[in-house]
């Protein structure tokens, strides 16, 4: 593994991904905010605005973009985003409110998605696995804060949460930790997971990264997002499918090592399922249409809404972040019904990527 010192860029960019995650407003300033990602994307956007600017600053010679496979589908749906959300812009009335939607989706993909990719693309792979060191180790500081969150929702009297210091509406016990919204937390805690059994296939000590990966899978199941737990046992079948065919010593550590994640899952989750109403009532909304309630007829909801907005432009839709500006217009037309007249009247995003995209 490459060994050279960092330079100043490479520490820029590993601080952007670990500092970015965990940094929020608590105590009485965190009670008003309560959406700390708004401050950790200008974070993030901030510091790699400056990292990419002391990379140009630098360079002696033309920065060459490096050369992937994922080239042409990454720039092609950047594109097709693009003119999507200058076309809503010009098409619609209120195009100044696409500025703060749309705009905001546009550095998203940006900060988020090309930068992060290029660089780490462009990087040797010494540098590439401290990456991916230092994202499991902000996603771990925030799997244990979730885990003191959660105890102090269910530890009557006990205040562990020395940041937030209260149960926070309308979350009940599920924990959101740094990221203000249990759902966020779950999908990063899901690709850290990922990675994290990764080493432990290929480390020959795997010791340090079996108990992280205990630590987030805890703080996983605390978040009590039943899709990011189908998400997971997703992952692992096809993990499983994909790694199955060899008979050497590797799959036999494969095997031992999935079995010893399902185990520690099995563990984890019947220790939550005693200890807690709310994760044992979740659980249980997994395998009964009843028990989901209002949580599924929200989704069919905001589903059918979404699935009219796409019938009317599915060529460009309505601009590339722009779902929460016209989602109303198309719920309105079928929130009269009886099953849906109950349910709120408002959502940021369509609970589904793939039909959001």
């Amino acid at each position: 593994m490459n060994k050279k010192p960092l330079n100043y860029t490479q520490i820029f960019f590993l601080a952007a991904i670990f500092i970015s995650p965990l940094l929020f407003l608590g105590g009485r300033l965190g009670s008003v905010t309560r959406n700390p990602y708004l401050i950790q994307e200008r974070l993030l956007q901030v510091i790699l605005v400056f990292t990419v600017g002391i990379l140009f600053f630098k360079s002696k010679e033309y920065i060459k973009f490096p050369v992937t496979f994922l080239d042409r589908p990454l720039w092609a749906f950047f594109t097709i985003a693009l003119i999507s959300f200058l076309l809503s812009f010009l098409r619609y009335p209120f195009s100044w409110s696409f500025i703060h939607y749309g705009g905001r989706g546009m550095l998203m993909l940006i900060f988020s998605g090309i930068i992060p990719f290029y660089f780490a693309a462009g990087s040797n792979a010494g540098f590439r696995d401290k990456i991916k060191k230092t994202v499991i180790a902000a996603g771990s500081i925030a799997a244990a804060y979730a885990i003191l969150q959660f105890l102090n929702s269910v530890l009557a009297g006990i205040n562990l949460d020395f940041i937030w210091g209260e149960v926070l509406d309308p979350y009940g016990a599920r924990s959101i930790s740094t990221f203000g919204n249990p759902n966020f937390l779950s999908a990063y805690l899901l690709v850290v997971i990922f990675w994290i059994m990764g080493y432990i296939f290929t480390e020959k000590k795997p010791g340090r990264w079996i108990c992280l990966m205990v630590l987030n899978t805890a703080a996983l199941a605390i978040t009590m997002t039943r899709s990011t737990f189908v998400g997971l046992f997703a992952g692992l079948a096809v993990l499983f499918i994909l790694l199955s065919s060899g008979y050497d010593k590797k799959y036999l550590k494969f095997r031992k090592t999935m079995v010893s994640t399902f185990a520690v899952i099995a563990v984890i989750g019947i220790v939550f399922f005693g200890i807690s109403d709310q994760f044992r009532s979740r659980i249980k909304g997994m395998v009964s249409v009843e028990r989901m309630g209002s949580a599924l007829v929200q989704r069919l909801l905001i589903w059918e809404s979404s699935a009219n907005m796409f019938a009317e432009d599915p060529v460009v839709g309505r601009g590339w972040g722009n779902f929460e500006i016209f989602y109303p217009f198309y719920q309105g037309r079928i929130v009269n019904r009886k099953q849906y007249m109950p349910l709120r009247t408002h959502a940021n995003n369509a609970h589904n990527f793939i039909m959001e995209l």
